[in-house]
């Protein structure tokens, strides 16, 4: 969901210092983050996206490098609907 990774993006970047903005431990819903500078908060969300478009690129490397395995997933979710850990793994 794309909410959920914006937000860990976000995390990642705001509270843990992940990014070339470099290290800032800040609750992006706080008032600390509300009383940043506009320039502050576009470069923040800058690093956010750019964090995402590098996991974006990633995981679409991930996908086709193991399509295959993903076109059987797929094909078995069809049939089943469901599948259980074990048959994930297998």
């Amino acid at each position: 969901d794309l909410k959920v990774a914006t937000n860990l993006a976000r995390s990642l970047v705001c509270r843990f210092g992940m990014s070339e903005f470099g290290p800032i431990n800040v609750d992006f819903n706080s008032q600390e983050y509300m009383s940043f500078s506009e320039n502050t908060k576009q470069k923040l969300d800058e690093e956010t996206f750019k964090l995402l478009r590098i996991l974006e690129a990633e995981v679409d490397a991930l996908l086709k490098e193991h399509i295959d395995l993903v076109k059987s997933w797929a094909k078995k979710l069809v049939e089943k609907e469901n599948i259980t850990s074990d048959e994930f793994y297998d």
